[in-house]
């Protein structure tokens, strides 16, 4: 398989399954999955929930504009700052949109934040992956000292992550909205740097 091929292929995987979390949804076929995970990961812990409150405002908008307009001062090389701008934009667009098509009431039970719009998919996963997943790319295609590489990358790996882990444990989305937005958002990503992002760094 040619490597030009595979990353269009894994978008399309990553799509589908996507797709498939919403038919499930739309043909109410995943409600007892979500339900059952919904009720491990919900047990409360209060040392944990605030941790997780603070954790999950790094998918908030307000935390990423931040984060952006700190790569757009530090970083010399505009077009990073640039790529990192223009994927924000577009994926949050892009999520609420899709949020819109699906219209899924969020979880009404054992909620700890206070939130609007719908449920499916999660924005915070779909903008976590996306936006964290291309400062991955970055990394590993920009910065030389293998050290710092690996474990910046890591690092955001863990917080996309946990990011996701946290909605649901907040009350905010159920497992299936999360795992769809993962999945959206790594379609979208692969699509941004395939596409876009690679012959604006050549």
């Amino acid at each position: 398989m040619s490597k030009k091929v595979l990353p269009y292929i894994l978008a399309i995987i990553f799509f589908l399954i996507f797709l498939l979390m919403g038919i499930l949804i739309i043909t109410d076929h995943i409600s007892s999955f979500d339900t059952t995970i919904y009720q491990m990961i919900i047990s409360h812990n209060n040392n944990l929930t605030h941790i997780l409150k603070g954790i999950t405002e790094f998918g908030d908008a307000i935390i990423l504009i931040i984060l952006t307009l700190f790569i757009l001062l530090v970083f010399k090389e505009r077009k990073i700052g640039f790529l990192v701008s223009i994927n924000l934009i577009v994926v949050f667009i892009i999520g609420q949109i899709t949020k819109y098509i699906f219209v899924r009431p969020r979880p009404s039970e054992n909620v700890l934040i206070e939130i609007d719009g719908f449920s499916f998919p999660s924005g915070h996963s779909i903008v976590s992956i996306a936006f964290y997943g291309f400062l991955i790319y970055l990394c590993l295609t920009k910065i030389s000292n293998k050290f710092l590489k690996y474990f910046l990358s890591i690092f955001m790996i863990l917080l996309i992550i946990t990011i996701g882990y946290s909605r649901i444990y907040l009350g905010v989305h159920y497992p299936s909205d999360v795992i769809g937005g993962f999945s959206f958002g790594l379609c979208l990503l692969i699509l941004y740097i395939e596409l876009f992002a690679k012959k604006i760094l050549k």
